[in-house]
């Protein structure tokens, strides 16, 4: 265990799961074929008493699910099992690693690093102190005491994301309303954002489900695009620094933004990774420890970069609703005005089985047109399966668009994030408080397309990707492919950057 990271030395056990959080694949499941009878309609159910799942049939037949092992040849999720067998991952993404390369570094290397919202509303949950404040002390930190070039926010990346997935929804729903009866099913569009629920259902299920998962790529793919495409291009390259020598970290609330990192999708025309290292929450506040940062005693640096998501006129910094990157929130906002000619105000969601499945619709002269889910942690998630798989058209899901995120309650709850001290505040109540914060900055529910935009964002697409959003060059810059993996591909990882 010595070569692990310290974020994972928590306990004297090899594996563990994180008390707040729930495995993502804990049951074993068969590949029969579901039957098509109204008697066939089954959902999941978790009993804690016995910490049992079972399968529940519509005429109330209970069947036990068999328990499964986790490992990383089915899934790194971020809010479950991080065990042995991923020693190797983890000591080329971890702090050890890091510590390692920043002695080492040579003086033509250019240290740049992204840092996820999420995980500032945990350290601002730590520390007392608000988003801007926080934003403002880690830049701080890493600038002037750590010793990295650039402090950069995976919100400004989220902006391309937003836009692209948008886009890439209201063509397949305007396919749908124009596609004959007997056509293959094109939606729902399932979020991509999530690499805990991407890894589970490349190694999981065949292409009736991997072929609707969205293209776009996450925040971290498209900043790891963007550092050492355009920014290298625009801002280094003149300067004489070689892309070799460009070290691009990122911040993040799970684990398993480590293994999308790592994906061979994502590499640089030198075949290096675009993203060099991931760092969770929990291990950026280690790092802090380690070089005897006082982060509540620090100045406040201005957020004055580029690439922080701030807005124009106010200069606060700017956010989206929705813990996990507001996507479903967004696009529904979008298909109701581009569709339907609907302004959306308040989105009013209804809870289903348990707070986090939710769903929430438009209704146009007395009928459904648009229908959105939101489905966090393994129930929900294979209920949702089920349902797309479902022969019977009549028990199929009818959702247009299904926000999929492998951690219960979201994003803000990943297994990186700084966990609770249970002497001061039990995990929920700290939750409370991280959402809260997360919420807290402008939030901004108008951008519907490239027009309505930052500045820096449509300055992005004028002369990063030289075309518009959904383009042929948008598709290579911004969008990835998912496939079925029968077997785990593990990444190359390589001995040095």
């Amino acid at each position: 265990m010595s070569n692990f990271s310290s974020a994972i030395r928590i306990t004297n056990l090899d594996d563990f799961i994180p008390q707040s959080q729930s495995c993502i694949k804990p049951v074993k499941l068969d590949n029969k074929p579901i039957p098509t009878s109204e008697s066939s309609k089954h959902t999941i159910e978790f009993d804690e008493q016995s910490n049992t799942y079972y399968e529940i049939s519509l005429a109330g037949e209970k069947k036990e699910l068999e328990k499964t092992s986790i490992s990383l040849s089915d899934c790194l999720a971020c809010s479950g099992c991080i065990t042995s067998a991923e020693e190797v991952l983890v000591n080329h993404q971890s702090l050890d690693r890091l510590l390692k390369e920043l002695k080492e570094r040579s003086s033509d290397e250019v240290w740049i690093l992204t840092l996820s919202s999420q995980s500032r509303a945990s350290l601002a949950s730590k520390y007392g102190l608000n988003m801007e404040q926080v934003f403002g002390k880690i830049m701080t930190a890493l600038k002037n005491v750590i010793g990295f070039d650039y402090v950069f926010d995976a919100n400004w990346a989220r902006n391309f994301t937003l836009l692209e997935i948008q886009d890439e929804f209201l063509k397949r729903k305007q396919q749908q309303l124009n596609a004959p009866k007997n056509a293959l099913p094109n939606l729902p569009l399932l979020a991509s954002s999530c690499p805990g629920w991407i890894c589970y259902a490349e190694k999981t299920q065949d292409e009736d489900i991997v072929g609707l998962i969205s293209s776009t790529k996450s925040p971290q793919a498209v900043m790891g695009s963007l550092v050492k495409g355009y920014f290298y291009e625009k801002e280094l390259k003149p300067k004489g620094v070689e892309l070799k020598n460009v070290r691009h970290i990122t911040v993040m609330p799970c684990f398993d933004k480590k293994l999308e990192a790592s994906r061979g999708e994502f590499k640089t025309p030198i075949d290096s990774q675009e993203t060099d290292l991931v760092l969770t929450t929990t291990e950026l506040d280690e790092l802090f420890q380690h070089h005897n940062v006082h982060l509540k005693e620090l100045e406040e640096q201005p957020l004055n970069s580029s690439f922080i998501d701030r807005d124009e006129k106010t200069g606060k910094l700017r956010g989206i609703a929705g813990g996990s990157g507001g996507y479903a929130e967004s696009i529904f906002r979008m298909a109701a005005k581009k569709l339907y000619n609907v302004e959306v105000g308040q989105i009013e969601k209804k809870q289903k089985r348990n707070s986090d499945f939710q769903e929430f619709s438009l209704k146009v002269d007395g009928k459904v047109v648009l229908s959105f889910a939101q489905a966090y942690g393994f129930r929900n998630i294979q209920n949702i399966i089920r349902k797309i798989q479902h022969k019977n058209p009549r028990l199929r899901c009818k959702y247009d668009f299904v926000e999929v995120m492998a951690c219960p309650s979201g994003c803000n709850n990943g297994g990186g994030q700084i966990a609770a001290d249970p002497e001061k505040m039990n995990p929920r109540k700290q939750l409370e408080q991280v959402e809260e914060l997360y919420h807290s900055v402008q939030l901004d529910q108008s951008m519907q397309d490239v027009d309505q935009a930052p500045t820096s964002i449509r300055e992005g697409y004028q002369h990063w990707v030289q075309d518009s959003v959904g383009s042929q060059k948008s598709q290579g810059l911004l969008h990835t492919t998912y496939r079925n993996k029968n077997q785990m591909e593990t990444p190359a990882l390589r001995e040095e950057w």
